[in-house]
């Protein structure tokens, strides 16, 4: 469950809307959180190295499980980032995150995030594990 919870966060991540290309990849993995928690899917995926040729039935599948687990937690109450480590080249980065649940759990996650096309995206694969 926790894995398939990680996926989901990452999708959402993947939509939120204004990825532009002065966010760091710090601030790009905050907004991507922040929209998953709001529900804003759609944004999270603009934010994402994912494609067109997208499923969607199995995004929005994966979207409604992570929705459902947050709510069980009764909501975000805070989203940190507590780590960011950007590769030589500066060309990716991964961002470690803490997000605590009105409930008081905490879940750690790591963001993939590249630079690609003169900005920050996050890297996303549905079909991974």
């Amino acid at each position: 469950m926790k894995h398939l919870f990680n996926i989901i966060i990452t999708i959402s991540i993947l939509l939120v809307a204004g990825c532009a290309a002065d966010r760091s990849p710090r601030t790009l993995t905050k907004y991507f959180y922040k929209a998953i928690a709001n529900g804003e899917y759609d944004k999270a995926l603009e934010c994402t190295t994912m494609n067109e040729d997208i499923d969607f039935e199995l995004y929005h599948a994966i979207m409604d499980k992570v929705s459902t687990s947050i709510e069980a937690k009764g909501g975000v109450d805070k989203i940190e980032i507590i780590d960011e480590q950007i590769s030589e080249d500066g060309l990716s980065a991964v961002v470690a995150a803490t997000i605590t649940y009105v409930d008081g759990s905490v879940d750690k996650e790591f963001c993939d995030v590249i630079y690609q096309d003169d900005k920050w995206i996050v890297d996303v694969d549905l079909y991974s594990k």
